[in-house]
């Protein structure tokens, strides 16, 4: 008896949202899955600030990156300082963040670097981050709706 076996191959689209097993976050010894990403614009006293959401799988758990002086996603390198410091760049700097762990409690972050990148419709979002509570570690590809 013979038997064979065909593989076939389907090119991907560049804007179709890639399936990647590195979408999660571990914090505090627990690693989440993040299913989808959103950005939100807030506008307070005539100033941006735009929140990046991270949706954990899970009720209530996700990652907040807030990005002030933005109305966009913004692109490249950023590091953490309070919104608050005179010397905060919107180029250079990201406001923080929370962690949100369950429908009642979250942790705000209090430093870290975020790099944010496209390719197509496609973001890639990778946080090393910090809380009081300990170090926070995130990554994301995929489409970010507004």
């Amino acid at each position: 008896m013979v038997s064979a076996a065909v593989a076939t191959g389907c090119k991907k689209d560049k804007n179709e949202e890639p399936e990647s097993s590195q979408n999660n976050y571990t914090y505090q010894d627990a690693s989440t899955k993040i299913v989808s990403a959103d950005s939100l614009v807030a506008t307070v006293l005539g100033v941006n600030t735009l929140s990046v959401v991270l949706k954990g799988e899970g009720a209530s758990k996700w990652v907040q990156l807030y990005f002030y002086k933005s109305a966009t996603v913004p692109l490249g390198d950023f590091t953490y300082k309070s919104n608050l410091d005179n010397t905060y760049n919107p180029a250079l700097n990201f406001a923080g963040g929370t962690i949100k762990l369950d429908i009642t409690n979250s942790h705000e972050m209090t430093g870290g670097k975020v790099n944010v990148s496209k390719n197509g419709d496609n973001y890639t979002v990778k946080l090393d981050g910090m809380t009081s509570r300990g170090a926070i570690k995130a990554t994301y590809v995929g489409k970010i709706t507004q």
